[in-house]
């Protein structure tokens, strides 16, 4: 599992994977009707965090062995520090663009869309929201999630190197808990919750920890009645999505959303 070729395919798949999510985030080209959120009850988002738990999984369990989950916990903690720092540089960077951008152009709507009206018309709210993630701007929520996942791996990995269906227990637990309860992360100034709620996107993350663990020998051999299965849902699905409107797509996560739109508001797929 730890081999060049081995880590290369998971690089090559999740970077397809970015390709595919930037697309989708393009509406109106050719290539967003061929993505997999045309096909599937999931799409690249899911692919994606599928993957980087994979990943995590497989850099961090022979350090487990080796060194103990007290260094992996170390490390996980400062994997999330720095990419805290690149959210956060990130954010600002857009901030100082948007900015530059209005004092050109005049368009109110460069400084109010998608969040950035709580920072330009309550400076001090807004960055301090920032600071602490419970405000995040649109299009600007996908590393706070990976944040709080890396912050998880430890517990999941100590969980899934002792038994991996009690791993598989609690993140399904902990799924469901979010889903019947309405668990999520809080936002402030703004009311809510995290655009990508850690406590669901979890489940995803962890599917792929622990895949990396039970094939830390390599995966299995794709059994054909596997494979004939797998097919079997990839095409029914695909017909469910036709057959509620090719148009519109279907979200497991709970809601029937539009296909986003260069002028919309954000929807579930941003």
């Amino acid at each position: 599992m730890a081999s060049a070729k081995r880590v290369g395919s998971i690089d090559f798949w999740r970077g397809a994977v970015l390709i595919a999510i930037l697309v989708d985030h393009i509406p109106g080209n050719v290539l967003e009707s061929f993505t997999p959120r045309n096909f599937g009850l999931s799409d690249s988002s899911e692919a994606f965090v599928f993957i980087s738990g994979l990943s995590v999984g497989m850099i961090y369990l022979p350090r487990a062995r080796k060194h103990g989950l007290t260094a992996v916990a170390r490390g996980c903690f400062q994997r999330a520090l720095k990419l805290y720092g690149v959210h956060i540089a990130l954010t600002v960077a857009a901030l100082a663009i948007f900015a530059l951008a209005f004092w050109v152009s005049g368009v109110e709507d460069l400084i109010e869309a998608h969040g950035r009206s709580f920072v330009f018309g309550s400076p001090l709210t807004g960055l301090t929201g920032l600071a602490v993630l419970s405000h995040q701007l649109g299009y600007f929520n996908i590393l706070p999630l990976y944040i709080v996942l890396m912050l998880w791996a430890p517990l999941a990995l100590a969980l899934a190197m002792r038994n991996a269906a009690l791993a598989l227990a609690s993140s399904v637990a902990t799924y469901a808990a979010s889903r019947a309860f309405g668990l999520h992360l809080p936002n402030w100034p703004q009311p809510g919750g995290w655009f990508f709620n850690p406590l669901a996107w979890q489940l995803a993350f962890t599917i792929g920890l622990v895949c990396a663990v039970v094939w830390r020998n390599g995966p299995p051999r794709a059994a054909p009645g596997l494979v004939v299965l797998s097919v079997a849902a990839l095409l029914l699905s695909a017909l469910a999505l036709i057959s509620i409107s090719p148009s519109r797509t279907w979200d497991w996560r709970g809601s029937l959303t539009s296909l986003p739109s260069p002028t919309s508001s954000l929807s579930p797929r941003d």
